[in-house]
């Protein structure tokens, strides 16, 4: 394996120069250079010095010290012109082509032995796929930028970046929904509605989606359980104010007021269906790229319905351990995206009998509701499903108010769904 970085003496010297003068420069490369990257022997050895240097006493040394450690190291071998050739010069021009060029070399080199060493593993019995795709990734989205965090004292800044977060929620289209999001959808949140089976969970994801459209919002709606035509047709329902019957059986009306609303929505929402218990969020990731690269179609929010029957990346022996990672994943790929991602999850079998479903009637892991930063709970008695009554307790709320009862009028028929403000209770 080839590991050099063939960038030439004078350059490799350069990246050593450069790390001496400015610290962030150091930072880029300490995560993804080593010694044996250098072509140049003494300046690989140089750069260890720097490495071992920095992570005994948290600085980079001065030239003076370089100097001296090489000077009692070679001794008779020792040649000052030489190392002030590899620590001293360097051209700032040449500071963002190295940046570059360094990312560029390293990923080519990690991915060749990724690829011999996934090809060792596929020959294997029950290859792991799911790790080694995430690995792939890791090589790929490889970023040495640094990220120091916020300085508190920066208020000003601070300030600006909150405002500016809070101008980005999107309306749920629920106006007493949105006063406990303090507006709506954040960026890099994870979003959740529980409740036992039956009672309207793909429903209110169903008609978020649709207020969401509404809005001119870019939406991906991913379906594990249902066929992406039966999803569309609970869209028309919602879209049109109409039932799925009788758009069955004037399905040309339904197509050309469909048609209306393209022209002032494009095509804003895509569904996309995997088999149940299939999809990983790298299914998922593979094809937002995919539309992105075919499409240019990027978008503000992803609705997954739901966490529980999807697969993680990993593999767990128990159920409640693979049930929390999927939501620590599902968490993370918001915060990749910097977009908002919603999605249900099943409630255990006492839910049943309550009139109230509070969070730890969440079902097989505990662990999603600690991950999630909404949980909005669906309570329904059998005599309230008749009257089309529902009632919303807000169970979480990371930035907010919670233990809070909204209550709501539901249409499955039509896919419509009143809010009725707050209930005293």
């Amino acid at each position: 394996m080839e590991d050099k970085l063939e960038l030439g003496q004078n350059l490799e010297g350069q990246i050593v120069a450069f790390s001496l003068v400015d610290k962030g420069f150091f930072a880029h490369c300490n995560n993804i250079l080593e010694p044996k990257h250098f072509e140049d022997g003494r300046t690989a050895k140089v750069w260890k010095f720097l490495q071992l240097h920095f992570s005994k006493y948290n600085t980079l040394p001065t030239p003076e010290v370089i100097h001296d450690t090489f000077k009692r190291l070679e001794q008779e071998t020792y040649n000052q012109e030489k190392l002030n050739s590899i620590i001293t010069h360097f051209e700032p021009e040449n500071k963002k082509w190295l940046t570059d060029k360094i990312i560029e070399i390293v990923k080519s080199q990690n991915m060749k032995e990724f690829i011999l060493k996934a090809a060792r593993q596929i020959s294997k019995p029950n290859p792991d796929y799911d790790a080694l795709i995430e690995k792939a990734k890791q090589i790929i989205l490889l970023n040495p930028d640094v990220d120091l965090g916020t300085f508190y004292f920066k208020a000003k800044e601070r300030y600006a970046k909150y405002m500016a977060n809070s101008e980005n929620r999107v309306s749920t289209g629920f106006p007493t929904v949105d006063k406990y999001l303090s507006g709506g959808f954040a960026p890099k949140e994870l979003y959740c509605w529980m409740a036992p089976p039956g009672i309207g969970k793909s429903t209110w994801l169903v008609v978020i989606g649709k207020n969401l459209v509404m809005q001119g919002l870019n939406v991906v709606h991913y379906s594990l359980e249902m066929s992406e035509e039966r999803v569309g047709l609970r869209y028309d329902a919602s879209l049109l104010n109409e039932t799925t019957r009788d758009l069955m059986n004037n399905w040309e009306a339904a197509v050309a007021r469909i048609e209306m609303h393209r022209k002032h929505l494009k095509n804003n929402l895509i569904i996309k269906e995997f088999p149940t218990r299939t999809a990983t969020t790298n299914h998922l990731r593979s094809h937002l790229q995919r539309l992105l690269e075919y499409h240019n179609f990027i978008p503000d929010v992803v609705i997954v319905d739901y966490g529980d029957i999807m697969r993680s990346i990993h593999r767990y022996e128990k159920e409640y351990a693979e049930q929390g990672a999927i939501f620590e994943e599902l968490r993370a790929l918001s915060q990749e995206l910097g977009i908002p991602i919603i999605t249900a999850t099943q409630t255990n079998r006492d839910s049943l009998e309550k009139e109230v479903i509070t969070m730890k009637n969440i079902g097989d892991s505990f662990q999603k509701a600690r991950i999630v930063d909404f949980l909005a709970a669906i309570c329904q008695q059998p005599e309230d499903k008749e009257l089309g009554i529902q009632k919303i307790f807000i169970a979480k709320n990371r930035n907010n108010i919670d233990s809070v009862l909204l209550g709501f009028h539901v249409d499955y028929a039509k896919m419509q769904i009143q809010d009725d403000g707050e209930v005293e209770e």
